[in-house]
């Protein structure tokens, strides 16, 4: 068995493929541990899905597929990982022999954390694709994921698990600091002077955005959100959108695109005839609220909000938050020294580095998890 626990230090590749479905954000870090955690970042790199994956993602998150298919896919998609690895590692010019492990993340398929009936009992469950042992075989080095499974196990809803990595890195005792991602999924992490208080899922980030944008303009965002500025808020449109449950769920709670997708945005147009800009427009201005309601509601508003993910990069959505939030010190996270594209891949990585070393992590106030945990399994 290989050995991790008595080293302080290691080196270790993150993937993150998260809700966007568009491609694999790698990194490559160091982590040391001898006082308080410490990273230092030795590359990163997003490489683009093949057209196929993409396709194939989609196809999972809008039909049924046979268990065959999901069978195939799982070693495919060890492929895919394997291969992007293999280019990175040669892009930066890294020696293999440097990294003591992957922490893959896996591309999250489907995530019920609300126990539902199924054969007759109340069951919970997430799935994110990838054989990890095809891929630790493939790349002949340890691999680390499936990492929200024991959570949801315990009773937690399995994210946002990013927040661990928000606590030990980004955490200060003089100031109140929301950390806000928006990526397919907007969540936050509430850090009161160094204390946590508690994180959560918002709702939509840039997912239902840049599914319309990919029906009405054929492309994979609208940039900036210029075509979403051009519109008006449909009044009616939003009141359906805002009517949603889980905006004013109390945390612990999260989502995913099983929910947020164009299956749940027909249903919200209904009959309606709405011109696209319109559309884009009011869901912009619905993504906004469902974050700023839920810092509203559930955190301090007069913070500072260290924000990452795509959905920073949109002019317009950006715009329409601050202007709901304007007692809150917006801020980016580069600022802090973490690259805001591949921020969830080092979390990731993290969660690799924690699970090596053998540490639990107290989650119950996170996910709802009823007792603190390793997360992760590992294949060799």
């Amino acid at each position: 068995m290989i050995e991790f626990s008595d080293k302080n230090s290691l080196k270790g590749l993150g993937l993150m493929t998260g809700t966007s479905c568009d491609g694999i954000d790698l990194v490559f870090v160091q982590f040391n541990s001898k006082k308080k955690p410490l990273v230092e970042i030795l590359a990163t790199e997003f490489l683009p899905y093949p057209k196929e994956v993409n396709e194939f993602l989609q196809r999972c998150l809008s039909e049924k597929i046979h268990i065959s298919e999901l069978s195939q896919f799982n070693f495919y998609l060890a492929e895919i990982y394997a291969e992007a690895i293999e280019r990175f590692i040669g892009m930066k010019e890294i020696n293999k022999s440097e990294i003591d492990y992957v922490a893959v993340h896996g591309q999250t398929l489907w995530h019920n954390p609300r126990k539902t009936e199924f054969q007759g009992r109340e069951i919970s469950s997430t799935y994110q694709a990838v054989n990890l042992s095809a891929l630790s075989k493939i790349i002949e080095l340890p691999v680390i994921g499936d990492f929200r499974s024991g959570d949801i196990a315990l009773g937690g809803e399995g994210a946002p698990l990013v927040s661990i990595f928000d606590m030990e890195f980004l955490a200060e005792e003089t100031e109140e600091r929301i950390l806000l991602n928006i990526g397919g999924i907007a969540n936050v992490t509430y850090l009161s002077k160094g204390e946590f208080m508690n994180a959560f899922d918002c709702g939509p980030g840039n997912t239902l955005l840049d599914g319309f944008s990919k029906t009405v303009l054929g492309k994979d965002f609208d940039m900036n959100g210029e075509f979403a500025s051009s519109g008006n808020i449909n009044a009616e449109f939003l009141d359906r959108l805002l009517s949603d449950e889980f905006l004013h769920l109390s945390p612990p709670k999260s989502t995913g695109r099983e929910k947020y997708n164009m299956q749940y945005l027909a249903e919200k147009i209904a009959s309606q005839n709405i011109p696209n800009a319109d559309v884009m427009c009011t869901l912009t201005e619905f993504t906004a609220e469902a974050i700023s309601g839920n810092i509203r509601q559930f955190c301090k508003p007069e913070s500072t909000i260290i924000v990452s993910g795509g959905g920073r990069n949109n002019t317009f959505l950006m715009e329409v938050l601050q202007s709901k939030l304007q007692n809150s010190h917006f801020r980016k996270i580069e600022d802090f020294g973490i690259p805001s594209d591949y921020k969830e891949a080092i979390a990731f990585a993290y969660l690799g580095y924690l699970f090596l070393q053998g540490k639990k992590v107290n989650l119950t106030k996170i996910t709802g998890a009823k007792s603190s945990t390793i997360l992760g399994i590992l294949a060799i």
